[in-house]
């Protein structure tokens, strides 16, 4: 009776162990890293620029759809204001594309738990973007603006391939 007991104790544990085992593989087996999931085509689809105003100490957040006009001035002085599609490629290079205009090539890179997108132009000029969402199919990068107001603007994707 009491080896009974253990062995049934044990093939408990065991079972334990083992559907511990399956549930943490298939839970991490389905999510890939920040560094495989933001590669290949990217496509913007549009940019919102988040206002914050402070009006008599209250706090008003407005949400505002970016024309090309706006875009240009906004990203003035980035290279991401010449490009429409994104594509990262493994070896952590980048190609910026934009209609009618020669593509540019960079590298790119993951920095913090994968919230940050840092890209280097080659000539020491860095741009940092927080990512605020990355799945398969859709990326969210942001970046401060103080162009006229404080304000956050989002850059939306959706991926291509």
């Amino acid at each position: 009776m009491n080896l009974t007991r253990i062995i049934f104790t044990i093939s408990l544990i065991f079972v334990g162990i083992l559907v511990t085992i399956i549930t943490f593989t298939t839970i991490t087996g389905e999510s890939k890293p920040p560094e495989q999931l933001i590669q290949g085509t990217w496509k913007e689809v549009a940019w919102r620029y988040d206002k914050h105003d402070k009006l008599d100490g209250n706090s008003k957040e407005h949400t505002i759809h970016i024309n090309d006009e706006l875009k240009e001035n906004i990203s003035e002085g980035l290279h991401i204001r010449q490009s429409e599609t994104w594509i990262f490629k493994d070896n952590a290079q980048l190609t910026l594309i934009k209609k009618k205009e020669n593509p540019i090539s960079l590298r790119w890179r993951m920095k913090g738990r994968g919230h940050i997108l840092a890209l280097n132009y080659g000539n020491q000029n860095k741009e940092y973007y927080q990512i605020q969402k990355l799945t398969k199919d859709e990326m969210i990068l942001h970046f401060e603006n103080d162009t006229h107001t404080r304000g956050i603007v989002q850059i939306i994707f959706k991926k291509v391939n």
